[in-house]
């Protein structure tokens, strides 16, 4: 729940700042990053981050799969076997 009201208080935060023509920099978008980054547990960052790449997944496998070649990696690298579930269950 605490991670639902930071990222509520980060959204309307963000919804004011661009009421006005504030363009974000770079410096912005990385101090808001860190500020993220920083409030959450390695839990929930480790599910945003899969949260994040299943959509990628969904939405653009070209896109995943040529990533995964740029690291001379494929999808069967990925296969563990460790008691951490994280995302949608597919059983």
């Amino acid at each position: 729940m605490v991670k639902q009201d930071r990222m509520t208080k980060i959204g309307k935060d963000m919804q004011m700042s661009s009421d006005s023509n504030t363009v974000p920099t770079h410096e912005m978008i990385k101090n808001l990053t860190e500020y993220i980054v920083n409030g959450m547990s390695y839990q929930e960052l480790t599910q945003h981050v899969y949260d994040d790449i299943y959509s990628l997944m969904l939405d653009d496998a070209d896109l995943f799969h040529t990533n995964l070649e740029s690291l001379d990696m494929k999808p069967e690298d990925f296969n563990y076997n460790d008691d951490e579930v994280y995302g949608v269950n597919d059983e």
